[in-house]
């Protein structure tokens, strides 16, 4: 890495909230998460920006069914399965 480039990996909000039945998927994205943390904390001084961004969801049938099964298996509706989506996010500040 160079000091004048930025770095940005790509994390997921699953590594900050549980989802359910995406247990391995979210330890690998907190390991990305915590991977661009400690680069980013080291390389601060030196001007380097190391990010890592957390996409929303893109609403497809596959996702559309997997929260209908989760949904199912917690005993719940839609509507239910919704709601308690809708926590927020906790957020880190950035080093300065």
């Amino acid at each position: 890495m160079h000091d004048e480039r930025p770095c940005a990996f790509c994390s997921s909000i699953a590594c900050v909230r549980e989802l359910y039945n995406a247990g391995a998927y979210g330890a690998s994205k907190a390991a990305v998460a915590m991977l661009t943390r400690v680069p980013g904390f080291e390389f601060c001084e030196r001007g380097m920006d190391v990010t890592a961004i957390s996409p929303g969801e893109v609403a497809t049938e596959k996702l559309h069914a997997h929260y209908d099964n989760c949904a199912k298996a917690l005993g719940i509706n839609m509507d239910e399965f919704d709601e308690s989506r809708k926590s927020p996010v906790p957020t880190s500040p950035r080093h300065e």
